[in-house]
């Protein structure tokens, strides 16, 4: 994330995504990995926004991710929505005519994954971690 500083003064970000608020999100996030936040996902997003990567996303989910709870290092609200997801399976892989964008998948990332929690979740999340 040695590029961070670069790619915020000449506002890159613009150039990947339209939505002002979302932008605003990356740039305020992607400080918070840079001044030392431990976490993985974010400098992994990094790498692919500043190389224009693609990503393959699968249809349904492959993996159940195990790690939420109170004991948790980062995902403690059991309730997420990421948490318990059901999984499926790939049956055939097909692959795609052409490689775009999939600004569908994009949106959800955003808004379910990279989006921060409300004012409404918060407080939830705050009164579930102090009351049994």
């Amino acid at each position: 994330m040695q590029s961070l500083p670069d790619f915020l003064k000449e506002n890159k970000i613009a150039g990947i995504f339209e939505d002002k608020i979302v932008q605003k999100n990356w740039v305020k996030n992607l400080k918070k990995i840079y001044k030392g936040a431990n976490t993985w996902d974010y400098q992994w997003a990094y790498a692919n926004l500043v190389n224009h990567s693609f990503c393959i996303i699968p249809n349904e989910n492959l993996i159940s991710n195990i790690g939420f709870g109170k004991n948790s290092t980062h995902t403690a609200n059991e309730d997420d929505i990421l948490a318990n997801m059901p999984t499926g399976s790939i049956v055939e892989i097909v692959h795609p005519g052409k490689f775009e964008f999939a600004n569908e998948a994009d949106q959800y990332t955003n808004t379910k994954v990279f989006n921060p929690p409300t004012l409404l979740r918060r407080v939830k999340n705050r009164i579930k971690k102090i009351m049994p």
